[in-house]
């Protein structure tokens, strides 16, 4: 998650964010819905009456910037079992989408490489380069692949 100062005026404190942050709906600036994006992501506005008060709810330090106090770190799972793999992308409506991805791979050797790592790992890394390469042809996004790696392991 990408949190960034935008402005600091006479008029507030306002932060962009890459995801919506909890416990902050009352500081959050309308719409609701994301109208803009930032590097192809969405972007939600948070309006705060000055850069104290945004620092303090949003637990600013020095070292790690702002971290939402509500908010518990995202812990993303190194790898997961080929079976969580597989339900989530059902869950997702993505898994009858992972094979003609894989067959549209141009380059035989890199199609075929694809190919054993997906029908024959029985775990999968998260930052495993076929799979990163599998995603992203999926229209998966860093951010998103992580929320599926978080939502896979409770399976």
């Amino acid at each position: 998650m990408t949190i960034r100062v935008i402005s600091t005026d006479q008029s507030g404190c306002r932060i962009n964010s890459s995801r919506p942050l909890q416990g902050m709906d009352f500081f959050i600036a309308l719409p609701v819905t994301p109208s803009e994006q930032f590097l192809g992501i969405d972007t939600y506005y948070y309006v705060f009456l000055d850069e104290d008060q945004a620092k303090q709810m949003l637990n600013w330090s020095p070292d790690t910037g702002y971290q939402p106090l509500f908010m518990q770190p995202k812990v993303v799972p190194h790898s997961i079992t080929r079976r969580q793999a597989r339900q989530q992308l059902l869950l997702m409506g993505l898994l009858d989408n992972v094979d003609p991805t894989i067959a549209s791979i141009p380059d035989t050797t890199a199609r075929r490489l694809a190919e054993i790592y997906w029908q024959d790992a029985t775990d999968f890394d998260r930052n495993n380069p076929y799979l990163l390469s599998i995603a992203a042809a999926l229209g998966l996004t860093p951010e998103q692949l992580d929320d599926a790696f978080i939502a896979a392991e409770a399976l």
